[in-house]
């Protein structure tokens, strides 16, 4: 369970970009990028790096890669374990008093902010065990 939801961070990540301020000058691919700067780091961009996930489009369970989807270094997620642990906890709860469930037909749809993503609803049928 630890390994997918990992995957899924890093294949669907509920945050997709952060805004950061430039402490230093710096340069990237070829730019300058002026201290006081204000930039937009996509997170769900660098979760898609091919260089750093082979075949990032496809979903794998046993990725050893872990995702930038709660942060790193100085900007990690203080409440990342908290988040891991409640996927976690909320999927060994259903996944043990179904069998499975899978999607229904209804029109998926999803938040517009430019930051986070989810659906606004996930219709879902759940199979008795």
């Amino acid at each position: 369970m630890p390994k997918f939801v990992e995957e899924m961070l890093r294949y669907d990540s509920p945050v997709q970009a952060l805004v950061r301020i430039v402490t230093t000058d710096v340069m990237l691919a070829g730019v300058k990028i002026p201290k006081g700067e204000v930039v937009l780091a996509l997170i769900s961009s660098a979760n898609r790096d091919e260089r750093q996930h082979p075949n990032p489009d496809r979903f794998e369970i046993h990725r050893d890669q872990p995702s930038l989807s709660l942060g790193h270094g100085a900007h990690f997620c203080i409440g990342a374990q908290l988040a891991r642990t409640e996927a976690r906890c909320g999927m060994e709860a259903l996944l043990s008093r179904f069998s499975g469930f899978q999607r229904t037909p209804a029109e998926l749809t999803w938040g517009q902010a430019i930051t986070v993503r989810g659906p606004h609803t996930l219709p879902l049928r759940f199979i008795p065990t």
